[in-house]
Order: structure tokens, then C-alpha cells, then sequence
């Protein structure tokens, strides 16, 4: 059986290794598992440091130019509270 993280790339570097955060109500739990049920959370590449909301257990991989600014600036806003300074300057960037 082939674990969907395991076939998962980065659309800007191709890279294969993620930080998978999911967050909890007010916390935030990081994880190497793509084990979300509905819940929210970010993909952030341990290579190029790209990040990638997942929405309702959904990741949206999606290269810099396809991606809608105010939707991210809205889910990061959302989340503002508990993202920690590496989500944030990769947000920034």
C-alpha cells in the first residue's frame, strides 16, 4: 500500500520531505504523518521552506504563481495565534 506522503512533492523544489502541522483547537501539533481527519493545518518543505495550508484535511499544493494571496493571507490570519516564526517567514517570503 503506498502512503500518499510518500508520492507527495513540492511544487516549487520537487522535495519530498514536509513538516506536517495540524492544528488543534488554540495548539499546534507537528508531525511527519499526513494523518489529518477534517481538520487544518500547513505543509512546509524542509528544503525550500515553501508552505501549504491544508483546508478541512485537504492539502493545496499549489505553485506560488497559482495561488490566491488574499486566500492565504486570510488562512494565515485565521491562524495567527498559534503558527510558530518559521510558518511565518515562510509566509513572508
Amino acid at each position: 500500500m503506498i502512503n500518499v506522503i510518500d508520492i507527495v512533492r513540492c511544487p516549487e523544489c520537487h522535495a519530498t520531505d514536509f513538516k506536517i502541522m495540524e492544528f488543534q483547537d488554540a495548539s499546534m501539533n507537528i508531525t511527519n504523518l499526513l494523518l489529518f481527519d477534517k481538520g487544518d493545518g500547513i505543509m512546509l518543505c524542509s528544503a525550500c521552506k515553501s508552505w501549504y495550508p491544508i483546508k478541512n484535511g485537504i492539502p493545496e499544493l499549489l505553485s506560488k504563481d497559482l495561488r490566491n494571496k488574499e486566500n492565504d493571507d486570510s488562512f494565515i490570519k485565521k491562524y495567527d495565534n498559534i503558527i510558530n516564526d518559521e510558518i511565518k517567514s515562510a509566509y513572508l517570503k
